[in-house]
């Protein structure tokens, strides 16, 4: 069972990866922005952190360095309004587990979180 940390997720994703079959028996903790899930992720172990929606690529990625030196083995799935080819691309290259831009597909999401919670 992987312990899953979503940042400020919108009520519908939300309910929609809890509802998922694909991440049935996995614990879903929400924190209500990045500094909460940094606080988080230093109290206790997740598997994957998904971030939030509406943030952008780039100030996920911003972060991303902060969150290994507080979990290394946390794999993360960013999601972001819009994306282009190269904040993927860098996103890719800092070794994120997966990317997804709006409008969002949670049967797609719970698919690949579900692949990051497995290792």
């Amino acid at each position: 069972m992987a312990r899953i940390l979503m940042v400020a997720p919108d009520d519908g994703l939300l309910a929609a990866l809890r509802a998922s079959p694909l991440l049935e028996g996995h614990s879903i903790e929400v924190a209500g922005g990045e500094t909460a899930a940094l606080r988080q992720l230093r109290r206790r172990a997740f598997d994957v952190l998904v971030t939030a929606p509406d943030t952008r690529l780039e100030e996920d990625v911003a972060i991303l360095d902060e969150i290994r030196v507080v979990r290394p083995g946390v794999r993360i799935v960013l999601l972001a309004p819009q994306t282009t080819p190269g904040e993927v691309i860098v996103a890719l290259r800092k070794r994120v587990f997966a990317c997804f831009s709006s409008p969002f597909d949670a049967s797609e999401i719970a698919d690949m979180v579900a692949r990051a919670g497995r290792g």
